[in-house]
């Protein structure tokens, strides 16, 4: 047994935790948000079929593809790995890429479409599907056991496309980005965070809090300054006083000086 089907479990649980811890306290994050309120209802809306594909239609399907690893030789190197590892990712590429034109066809589309058109979207849903779809789209997970790769290789590619479907799809991660890149420029050019993510905005008051306030260690230098307005002299009683010699200016508009000379 090289354990196909727990792994698939495990991760399945292991990322429905982080997809709820998301939809609790970071619903900001996903493409489809979902209110508080209605997370339990959602979740025990999706619960039986989700469960009833995840365990009663995926057991047998792994069971199988255990059938063909029977006398399997284990040892491969490093190398073996890494090309068998490529050759699976590009084939993963193509194969999701096809699944996906066979679901816009018009025989599959109304299996389909119970997936397609359930508007809420998180982790826990990624198997609230027709019995069809969902066997559909576990041969995205296990087609590499028809080629009898390594089956570290076929673990590895189970749990990155349970993450890519139970986390990558369902959460906007290309605003997550922006949002970072938002806030390392408003750090660098010292100005006021806008962030449309509120737990970012969070993070980013922590950091302004967690900073040392420097401004109470300055010292108070102006209490120490030399008060050196007494030793200034006074040289207002040294100016001549001109003031006589000024023009006045009569009701006619001429100039005239005060001092008259004989």
């Amino acid at each position: 047994m090289y354990n196909f089907y727990s792994t698939y479990l495990i991760s399945f649980i292991i990322f429905s935790v982080f997809g709820l811890i998301f939809d609790i306290f970071y619903p900001e994050i996903k493409h489809n948000k979902l209110s508080l309120e209605n997370v339990k209802k959602e979740y025990v809306f999706v619960s039986e079929l989700v469960l009833k594909n995840t365990f009663m239609y995926s057991f047998p399907l792994f069971l199988l593809c255990e059938l063909f690893y029977i006398d399997y030789d284990y040892n491969v190197g490093m190398l073996t790995f890494l090309f068998q590892y490529g050759i699976t990712i590009g084939l993963g590429i193509n194969i999701e890429y096809l699944i996906q034109k066979i679901y816009d066809t018009t025989f599959f589309h109304k299996y389909y479409k119970l997936h397609n058109e359930y508007k809420p979207s998180y982790s826990f849903m990624v198997n609230y599907r027709h019995k069809y779809d969902y066997v559909l789209n576990m041969f995205l997970y296990v087609f590499p056991t028809i080629l009898r790769f390594d089956p570290s290789v076929i673990n590895t590619w189970i749990i990155l496309i349970m993450y890519k479907q139970m986390i990558l799809d369902v959460c906007d991660v290309k605003k997550i980005y922006l949002e970072y890149q938002e806030i390392n420029y408003y750090k660098k050019h010292d100005t006021p965070l806008n962030s449309k993510f509120h737990y970012l905005d969070g993070l980013e008051e922590k950091d302004k809090v967690d900073e040392p306030a420097n401004s109470s260690n300055e010292p108070a230098n102006s209490s120490n300054e030399p008060d050196n307005s007494s030793n200034e002299p006074d040289n207002s009683s040294n100016e001549p006083d001109n003031s006589s010699n000024e023009s006045i200016t009569h009701a006619d508009g001429h100039y005239s000086n005060s001092i008259t000379t004989d």
